[in-house]
């Protein structure tokens, strides 16, 4: 498992390293493609921390230069749950992924899966008590 890890770990850090942010922060560091190779799991805390403030201030330093059709990526903002909201881009497809691991982790939390029966909704109404939200969870 953990050799599949750290492969899926230098996909990430290749595909990391084309955006401007990191080409500027892990250059000013000697970080290069060769000494990302040897980034593991076991050693990923060398990398610097990202303080969120930075992809609040230009998330468009995140996309990599290898994303073409940067017009078609999809941006969104987080909830904020934690602070201050962020803008999040990503691609359709990351999209589309991201959107089914959900999927498949809420049916999981509601004790369901993914092949049961259900019935979804989402809506909110207001009543005398303010403002409410209803979700229908998995028959």
């Amino acid at each position: 498992m953990n050799d599949y890890l750290n492969e899926r770990l230098q996909v990430q850090l290749s595909l990391a390293s084309e955006a401007p942010y990191y080409k500027e922060k892990w250059g000013e560091l000697g970080i290069t493609g060769k000494k990302l190779k040897w980034i593991t799991l076991d050693s990923l805390y060398q990398l610097p921390i990202l303080p969120k403030v930075e992809v609040r201030e230009n998330p468009e330093a995140f996309v990599p230069s290898s994303i073409h059709q940067k017009d078609k990526l999809l941006s969104y903002f987080t909830s904020g749950s934690t602070g201050t909201p962020i803008r999040a881009i990503r691609t359709k497809d990351a999209h589309q992924r991201f959107w089914a691991a959900r999927e498949v982790r809420s049916f999981g939390w509601a004790g369901s899966s993914i092949q049961a029966s259900r019935g979804n909704g989402w809506g909110s109404f207001s009543s005398a008590q303010g403002n409410r939200q209803v979700a229908v969870l998995p028959l």
